[in-house]
């Protein structure tokens, strides 16, 4: 709820005490999942590039680990129906606790997100949208010198579009030239800001590990891993500039998934069969 933890105890007390039955959505880091990355250090997260250069981007990990915050988890655990993660991120920290009630992906509006086949007329296209805030955690300096290296590989097919810490409207102007997006190198999954541009028909780097890949049975990608290893993008995104056409294709695999995996009103029946499953 983003207060002080005693009153945030307060308010999540008042919601158990008002309704039936009360249920946690696991779609960000908590006591939880932080606590599964420590204790997993190998594990590909958020915490990883923790590891390798703390920083003051990363204070705001300590908070979850103070007395107040495992109060709080505590009682959510003893007193919570329910606990639903919803991306791969999250899932492996918390499938083992006892009200763990499954897994439901993140709900796309489809009707918002309009999809334009890709197409190559000159340059391809590469945007990467940076966000000072988290520009660790999302591994963007392996993504800047990636670029670096493309650019001069590929000074005539490429055109490299930066923007850092910009207004959202401007953010999107310019990502919807864009033919690549590079969204993050440390997640298993993929995030609000990469599934839009992959309903948009972007190829987009970002999360998508096996765990992620098994579960949905994908053959064919519909975006690409991305890994916090300069030389292994770089590869990658040669392979794209190389090859055109699977650009086009990933595309257009990449709005399908999200059309079948996504749909807003199928994850919403999913919650409703969840709620329903779990009432006391």
């Amino acid at each position: 709820i983003k207060t002080t933890t005693r009153f945030e105890l307060y308010l999540i007390k008042k919601i158990v005490k008002n309704n039936k039955s009360a249920f946690l959505v696991s779609c960000g880091l908590d006591y939880m999942t932080l606590k599964f990355y420590t204790e997993n250090k190998e594990y590909k997260s958020i915490y990883q590039p923790f590891i390798e250069s703390p920083s003051k981007e990363f204070n705001w990990f300590y908070y979850y680990f103070k007395k107040g915050h495992v109060k709080i988890h505590k009682y959510i655990m003893s007193n919570f129906n329910g606990l639903i993660p919803t991306d791969f991120d999250y899932l492996d920290a918390v499938k083992n606790y006892p009200i763990f009630s499954g897994f439901i992906p993140y709900p796309i509006d489809l009707s918002k997100l309009t999809f334009k086949e890709l197409i190559i007329k000159d340059k391809i296209i590469i945007f990467l949208g940076i966000n000072k805030y988290s520009y660790n955690q999302k591994g963007i300096s392996y993504f800047e010198k990636a670029l670096k290296l493309i650019e001069e590989k590929y000074l005539d097919k490429v055109e490299i579009i930066i923007t850092n810490t910009v207004p959202y409207p401007v953010y999107i102007d310019l990502y919807n030239k864009a033919h690549i997006l590079l969204d993050q190198a440390f997640s298993r999954d993929q995030g609000y800001n990469a599934l839009e541009a992959m309903a948009k028909g972007k190829v987009v780097f970002t999360g998508a590990e096996n765990d992620f890949t098994e579960y949905y049975q994908i053959t064919e990608r519909v975006c690409v891993n991305a890994l916090p290893d300069v030389d292994y993008l770089v590869k990658e995104l040669s392979f794209l500039i190389e090859n055109p056409n699977e650009i086009i294709a990933i595309g257009k695999r990449a709005r399908a998934f999200v059309e079948k995996e996504h749909n807003y009103l199928k994850i919403a029946e999913k919650y409703l069969k969840t709620w329903k499953e779990n009432l006391t």
